[in-house]
């Protein structure tokens, strides 16, 4: 399977795009990567009725630690992630997406280098927009619940869990790092609602971040 980079909706020329837009903008890139990577694909694998995982699913003994290198950050993924790649000069930012999963279940994260300080509501909208334009039906369409925005280790970070009608479940957590912007992310469908949970702890509980480099979050 192979990541794909879509256009994003309403994006604006180089010399109207607006620092918000430049924040906010990788959520929906890390969107079009889960739904657009092979899973999740709403509409298809997410309306399948009871089956076995595909052939070659992840389980809780496979996972790999990733690292990061620009960052530092690192974390464990639940099998070998898929990279997406993203330039300055060519996406009008520098970042790294990581997705692992199959057609029941995805899990990864991104890091995006970004200074300054960023509207993490504004980019859980963000995501929200980027999965559901692919939505077939309303009941694929992700929504949010349980939003919070709280201090971990000194950053600031919000945490929401996602659903849908059609029975996908997810959480997502991003994270403003000061010279980096960083999200987590787990969503499963129905058929593997329950390992879900445990999946997302697990990531949640792997993440190591080295210190901030920004002092001045803002």
């Amino acid at each position: 399977m192979t990541l794909q980079t879509l256009p994003t909706p309403g994006t604006r020329t180089p010399g109207t795009r607006t620092r918000r837009t430049r924040f906010h903008r990788h959520a929906l890139l890390a969107a079009s990567v889960a739904v657009t990577g092979g899973v999740l694909l709403p509409g298809s694998a997410l309306a399948a009725t009871e089956s076995p995982p595909p052939a070659g699913a992840v389980t809780a003994d496979h996972w790999v630690a990733v690292t990061d290198a620009p960052s530092g950050i690192k974390v464990e993924l639940p099998g070998k992630p898929k990279v997406q790649k993203f330039t300055k000069a060519k996406d009008g930012m520098d970042g790294r997406i990581y997705m692992a999963g199959n057609d029941d279940q995805v899990t990864g994260f991104a890091v995006f280098d970004l200074h300054g300080a960023k509207d993490l509501k504004d980019n859980l909208r963000a995501f929200l927009d980027g999965y559901n334009q692919y939505s077939r039906s309303p009941r694929d369409k992700l929504t949010s619940t349980a939003v919070k925005e709280t201090d971990v280790n000194g950053r600031r970070t919000l945490d929401a869990r996602l659903s849908a009608r059609n029975g996908t479940v997810g959480s997502t957590r991003f994270i403003d790092d000061g010279s980096h912007y960083v999200q987590l992310l787990s969503i499963s469908s129905k058929q593997r609602a329950a390992s879900m949970a445990p999946t997302y702890r697990q990531l949640l509980d792997t993440l190591h971040m080295p210190p901030p480099t920004d002092t001045e979050l803002s």
